[in-house]
């Protein structure tokens, strides 16, 4: 894993899957880290994806959780591991929360980003989740406890023995990051900033998420992206461990629709995408 120190000094960790002619972002959710793709990353073709996949401040290796920080300091870190990495234009992908990242990237820095996979995303506006209800479950995970109803009702059969990972990499993240996170995609809007995206969007939406269900997708995301479109997944809200080959796919498909007119880089991707 390689680290990059942002212009606040906050000590960054990612890591790049493959050399392909296709920039891809990975973004990991809130309470994760760059493990939440483990699974997907095998199904990118390293000959046609180059694929980023960063610790966000405050999360798995990365530095930065001691204070709040806002959507324009995490993209900022953003931005600066892909300018170190020469990558111009990519297409972003945002799991649960960073979803909204992704979405205020596409909006204030447009020419950064050729198109956006929103996966089980918690929509544009603010979440009816009430905060004693996200302090609850912080606690509880934190003291290394019954993993709480709230959090429990996210997973499905198919997370299988994944679930302790993801419990343990929620665990491991500061109280005081998990507050940060929330406070951006738990309780913000950025409508605003989504009304303003023209980059070709993809929802992918559980069939058995319990919260951000399809029906809850076409009345949020949707509705405040102009160009986005929804799939729908047997699965609940750990889509990258519980499908991780049919979101390599979708990933791959539309990637496909935005690749060059070259024959042969669209050929390949599209067939990484079948």
């Amino acid at each position: 894993m390689s680290e990059l120190i942002s212009s606040d000094g906050v000590r960054l960790h990612y890591s790049v899957h493959g050399s392909g002619p296709m920039d891809v972002i990975l973004l990991h959710g809130m309470g994760g880290s760059s493990s939440s793709w483990g699974l997907v990353l095998p199904h990118l073709d390293p000959g046609v994806f180059r694929a980023l996949v960063l610790d966000l401040r405050g999360h798995g290796r990365s530095k930065g959780g001691e204070a709040r920080f806002t959507y324009a300091q995490v993209n900022a870190d953003i931005l600066a591991v892909a300018d170190a990495l020469r990558m111009p234009q990519a297409v972003v992908v945002g799991l649960s929360g960073s979803g909204k990242h992704a979405v205020w990237l596409a909006a204030s820095a447009p020419d950064r980003v050729r198109g956006l996979v929103l996966v089980v995303p918690c929509g544009m506006g603010p979440v009816p989740l009430p905060r004693e209800i996200l302090a609850e479950v912080f606690d509880c995970v934190g003291r290394g406890g019954d993993t709480p109803p709230a959090l429990a009702a996210l997973f499905t059969e198919k997370t299988g023995a994944h679930r302790e990972l993801i419990v343990r990499e929620f665990a491991r993240t500061s109280r005081a990051a998990l507050d940060a996170s929330a406070e951006l995609w738990v309780h913000t809007s950025i409508e605003k900033e989504a009304a303003h995206v023209t980059q070709p969007t993809l929802v992918l939406a559980g069939a058995r998420e319990p919260l951000y269900h399809p029906e809850f997708q076409r009345q949020t995301t949707l509705a405040s992206l102009p160009h986005a479109r929804m799939e729908i997944l047997d699965c609940g809200h750990f889509m990258t461990f519980e499908e991780p080959v049919a979101v390599a796919g979708a990933l791959g498909r539309l990637c496909a629709s935005l690749a060059p007119t070259r024959q042969k880089e669209t050929a390949a991707i599209q067939r990484s995408a079948s």
